[in-house]
């Protein structure tokens, strides 16, 4: 070994024995908070302050071509023994109620946003796939206000997936889809309380969802009570068999209302050490990199065949996010609003059809004026219109065009009006002045084409780092 190689070496170890601890002690400090007897009290306070509707008229910019849309679908079936969400049992007569609501509020934004373009929308919940029908009527009314540019995606429970489903959402213009499937041993499944199918139907699920031409993406649960490296590995096996598009392993997360985190302060639950889990993900960047998958942001691995398809399911893909629904939380970065809207299902409707937005708490620090005097003087700054400023920030404020770790110069082009190394006008200098130092060490590739993370080398490293 040369004597670079050998100083990467001694570099990842070092690195490694500085990460490991703090991902433990990160994993046993969540357990502690829901081992608090006062903790479940704090979180049910922070519900109830969340039921109130306040006055509020957010500050969105004139121009906001390519917002993101969130539409959240709060209703479930049953409660998951992890899920920290809020939600409403599923009952059909508050179904109809909730879809003309939500229509309701697209109206009401109608009228502050006009005749924009909307970018992507992603239907979240709870669990959309059980109103698939009324997620159906909520596109063809959002696609009568306003035009829908980006991709439609929608949350799916694998007991829903059938192909009256996939038709409908297919025939609505929707083509990504994200499936819970967690875990795909049976004995796991129940512990987690997943309800309504197994490990057997979650792949024939997967495999009706790619047949017919959605871009598929489920998701496993990691760190679970009873969960084994050998019973992640053989997840990702199973998953990996299928080639599906792309898997998000989601680390888990415990909040004091949920109801492994209920049982943990009874001691009725037992979950894998801290370490055991840091072994876990070590495998997982071992694993999929070898078996087909390149890792992508956070968590997520995309299947190599599925490169040129479409960028990755990623719910929250932009910066720039306007929510509809029961707790939907919206980002306004232009004029650095942010609010969200109420948790209570009965002051959301009164609050649309009494023709109020439904926002439980927000803020905004600017308006439309001092924004044109900001984007103004930006636009001398770079030398640049003051029009190209505002149409570019909104473009990098879409994630979902570099959360893949990979930008597409074509794609990039297309959506901002300029190329990459001139998108911030006169200091396009920087752009290789930054790339340069990243090239060097092979961490970023660059062709005619793209920009792109070395996913093989990154993955290797992280591998490393956490083995």
């Amino acid at each position: 070994m040369n004597k670079k190689l050998l100083e990467a070496e001694q570099l990842i170890q070092t690195i490694g024995k500085l990460v490991q601890p703090v991902i433990m002690g990160v994993i046993e400090a969540n357990r502690a908070i829901c081992r608090i007897p006062i903790a479940k009290d704090l979180m049910e306070g922070v519900m109830k302050a969340g039921n109130v509707v306040n006055p509020f008229d957010p500050h969105i910019p004139a121009n906001s071509n390519g917002v993101m849309v969130y539409i959240n679908i709060p209703f479930c079936k049953g409660r998951c023994a992890y899920c920290p969400f809020y939600t409403f049992p599923y009952a059909e007569e508050r179904v109809k109620p909730y879809i003309e609501a939500v229509k309701k509020e697209i109206l009401l934004y109608k009228g502050k946003l006009e005749d924009i373009e909307i970018g992507d929308v992603y239907f979240g919940g709870g669990t959309p796939s059980l109103l698939w029908k009324g997620v159906v009527e909520i596109i063809d009314h959002l696609r009568s206000n306003f035009k829908i540019s980006g991709e439609i995606g929608v949350e799916v429970h694998p007991r829903d997936v059938n192909e009256e489903m996939c038709d409908a959402l297919s025939d609505a213009g929707i083509s990504k889809v994200s499936m819970g499937v967690e875990s795909f041993d049976d004995e796991e499944l129940k512990t987690m309380n997943r309800r309504g199918y197994d490990g057997d139907s979650a792949i024939k699920a997967i495999k009706l969802l790619m047949d017919r031409g959605f871009y598929t993406g489920i998701d496993l649960m990691i760190g679970c009570p009873g969960q084994t490296v050998s019973s992640v590995l053989s997840d990702l096996e199973m998953a990996a068999k299928t080639e599906v598009h792309q898997i998000y392993t989601s680390p888990l997360l415990l909040l004091p209302d949920t109801m492994w985190a209920i049982q943990l302060k009874k001691g009725k639950v037992e979950f894998p050490p801290a370490r055991e889990v840091v072994k876990m993900f070590s495998s997982i960047f071992d694993f999929l990199p070898s078996n087909g998958y390149e890792a992508r942001a956070g968590l997520y691995f995309k299947h190599k065949r599925a490169s040129g398809m479409k960028k990755e399911y990623i719910t929250m893909g932009h910066a720039f996010n306007i929510g509809m629904g029961v707790k939907a939380f919206s980002i306004v970065p232009p004029t650095l609003t942010g609010y969200v809207n109420t948790f209570s299902f009965e002051e959301y409707i009164k609050a649309v059809e009494e023709g109020r937005f439904p926002v439980t708490m927000g803020a905004s620090i600017l308006n439309q004026r001092q924004l044109d005097k900001i984007y103004h003087s930006i636009g001398l700054l770079l030398g640049i219109d003051r029009n190209d400023v505002e149409r570019r920030l909104n473009v990098l404020m879409d994630i979902g065009i570099y959360a893949d770790l990979n930008i597409d110069k074509g794609e990039f082009e297309e959506r901002t009006g300029a190329n990459v190394g001139d998108v911030l006008g006169n200091l396009s200098f920087l752009i290789p002045l930054f790339l340069f130092p990243l090239k060097r060490l092979g961490i970023i590739k660059e062709d005619s084409k793209e920009i792109k993370i070395n996913d093989d080398l990154i993955s290797g490293i992280i591998a490393r780092i956490l083995s």
